[in-house]
This record gives structure tokens, sequence and C-alpha cells, in this order.
């Protein structure tokens, strides 16, 4: 038998890095976010929450962008992120992007249908897929 204070433990070793594995999508809407979260609510039969605040740090200091998701399915979520706060953008990159919609767990046609039906919605300007790849800045969504 073995000692136990001697015996080899598996360690798992976790990736944290962002490797993109998720849709991102970007929507045009003058609306104040919390009104956007409501209408994609009763639009999507959604029951998006705050989920804390993302906080981006850049050279000119940090800030916080609120955002709100939602659980579908067992391990599908979709997050709405403010891309514009006080004086700052999440992602300048998408500084016409006023929300940004991120994706996980779900196929590019769920994605279609729903990226269809938001462009339904009564103040939604433009709604527009966008590649995380692309981003000059990595930023943990």
């Amino acid at each position: 038998m073995q000692n136990p204070k001697t015996r080899s433990v598996p360690h798992l070793q976790l990736d944290f890095t962002d490797d993109h594995s998720y849709l991102l999508g970007g929507v045009s809407c003058h609306d104040k976010d919390y009104r956007f979260v409501w209408k994609l609510n009763l639009t999507m039969s959604w029951n998006l929450a705050a989920d804390g605040d993302l906080m981006v740090k850049d050279e000119t200091g940090a800030r916080v962008f609120p955002r709100y998701t939602f659980f579908f399915e067992e391990l599908s979520s979709v997050t709405v992120i403010v891309n514009h706060a006080g004086d700052g953008v999440a992602i300048p990159e998408w500084a016409h992007f006023d929300f940004l919609l991120k994706f996980e767990n779900v196929t590019d046609d769920m994605v279609k249908g729903m990226m269809q039906r938001i462009r339904k919605i009564q103040g939604v300007q433009v709604v527009a897929m966008a590649d995380p790849e692309k981003l000059k800045r990595r930023v943990s969504l």
C-alpha cells in the first residue's frame, strides 16, 4: 500500500487564453442599454440579466462597460456588451456599433436567425457579424 503523503496526484493544467471560440455580432441602436436589453428580452424571449462589467484598461486608464448575459439550453449563452460608456469605447475598431453580442456554443445558423430577428427590432439601425480574429487589441469579452 502506498503512503498517502507520498502518493502522486494527477494535475490538470487549464489554459485561459482567449481563443475566440465564440461568434460576435454588432448592433447600432441609439436606445439606452436597459431599453435595448428590454427589447431583446421581449423579441427573443430571453431573460438577459446584468452580469457585472467588462473592464478595459488602456494607456488612458481603465473603463467599465456594462454587460448582460442569458444562458439557454445547457451550455449556450448570449452576452450583450455596451460598446460605448462615458468617453470610451470597449473595442475602438468597432466604434460604429453601440452594442456587441457575444454568442457562445451556438451554431452559425442559430446566430443568423437571431440576428435577423434582432434586425427587426424598432430602433435597430444596423446588425452585422464581426470577426474577433481581426481585433488589433485583444480584449477578453
